[in-house]
């Protein structure tokens, strides 16, 4: 019976090796793949793509960190920042970043949160409808 089992452990260590070479194979070539593709620009920078970026209160670097959104070297891409609340103050950094980044397709979106569970989702959700 040890012989047997023997076999068969030896036989599922083959394969195990012949998987992981395998999929070894196939991971470098998409590598290669997704090279080739970035260093031609494409596809990826060509799909257009809608930035959400939910808003809630002022914190330090809020200006820098919404430009980062902005500053991309990216095809065509849309930025939505959002915020549930209306008078949030967030919302007046956001508008000083559209401002200074007047060639992007920026949106701001206030008190369109919806009902949910979490109010991270809620404002997300609000946010999702002005997507293009």
């Amino acid at each position: 019976m040890s012989a047997s089992i023997g076999k068969l452990l030896t036989f599922a260590a083959g394969a195990g090796a012949i998987a992981g070479i395998a999929y070894t194979a196939i991971a470098i070539a998409r590598v290669r793949a997704f090279r080739l593709n970035a260093i031609r620009g494409t596809p990826s920078s060509s799909v257009p793509v809608t930035i959400l970026k939910p808003l809630h209160g002022d914190e330090p670097n809020l200006f820098e960190n919404l430009c980062s959104f902005c500053d991309q070297d990216y095809g065509a891409f849309q930025v939505i920042f959002g915020a549930a609340d209306p008078a949030d103050p967030a919302l007046d950094v956001a508008r000083s970043v559209a401002a200074r980044f007047p060639e992007r397709e920026i949106e701001i979106v206030a008190g369109n949160a919806a009902a949910a569970g979490n109010p991270k989702i809620g404002n997300l959700l609000g946010m999702i409808v002005h997507a293009r």
